[in-house]
């Protein structure tokens, strides 16, 4: 994700904001908050 490797800390809120939310729920069978943290020890 080249917000998390460029630091872009307002667009990685967004992105993350949006795979918490119910919209991402209703369009995947992924749980985001575990795509949130494996994206984040990827990209650290």
């Amino acid at each position: 994700m080249q917000a998390l490797q460029s630091h872009d800390i307002i667009t990685t809120l967004e992105c993350e904001q949006f795979l918490r939310s119910q919209w991402f729920d209703f369009m995947s069978d992924m749980n985001g908050e575990k795509l949130i943290k494996m994206m984040r020890e990827e990209f650290a």
